[in-house]
């Protein structure tokens, strides 16, 4: 009996711990719907107020700059003939500029700014157009794609990330799929067509991430 309730838990167990996760073959809702950038009347810098990423759109694309923070003990920068620190600032850590910092505890601190650029001609990220002011990020991982959702509104840009239930399937009604099982996890690549995108595209399955708010310069 002990070995039955031990063999009958181990299949519970996996059983309850074996989850689906869902990405798409191509870009959503389509090929057809990939445009380089969005309307210019949504060109603009907006800031994520939670991870103080900047998202930018212009006529080149979709870039994000975001803010690292990063350090150097103030031995270092004595000892060294690289830095040097002058009102505040601290010189050689980027060339050709000079970034502000803090002194604490015997080390300075500072943010290197990083731009990325996410979609440009050639680039794995593909941007889509649903309709007016709704836009999709499809993000390339593993052979496959995941949506971020980007709504422009006056001034204002809400992301809203793919999300589902892992341990249901919520998604049957795509008639093109494939998986591949492994012990804990059920990868399924959803292949849907644009009429079955739609059912997916909505609050349910698109949860807000975050609002951020256009920046005026």
């Amino acid at each position: 009996m002990k070995i039955f309730a031990t063999i009958t838990t181990i299949f519970l167990s996996g059983m309850i711990f074996s989850q689906n996760s869902y990405l798409f073959k191509d870009p959503v809702p389509s090929k057809e719907h990939k445009v380089e950038k969005v309307e210019s009347s949504f060109f603009g810098k907006y800031k994520d107020e939670k991870s103080m990423h900047i998202y930018e759109f212009n006529e080149e694309g979709v870039f994000i700059n975001s803010l690292n923070m990063s350090s150097l003990p103030k031995k270092v920068v004595r000892e060294s003939s690289t830095y040097t620190v002058r009102d505040g600032f601290i010189h050689g850590v980027v060339k050709g500029d000079s970034l502000p910092c803090v002194l604490q505890k015997g080390i300075y601190f500072f943010g290197i700014h990083n731009r990325v650029r996410l979609v440009y001609p050639g680039s794995l990220t593909t941007l889509t157009k649903v309709s007016t002011g709704q836009y999709l990020l499809n993000h390339y991982e593993n052979g496959a794609y995941m949506p971020v959702k980007l709504s422009f509104k006056g001034s204002s840009l809400t992301l809203s990330d793919f999300d589902y239930n892992q341990e249901k399937t919520e998604f049957d009604f795509v008639e093109n799929q494939s998986s591949n099982k492994s012990d804990s996890q059920n990868q399924i690549v959803l292949a849907p067509s644009v009429d079955e995108f739609a059912r997916i595209n909505n609050k349910t399955h698109f949860v807000k991430r975050s609002s951020l708010q256009e920046l005026v310069e």
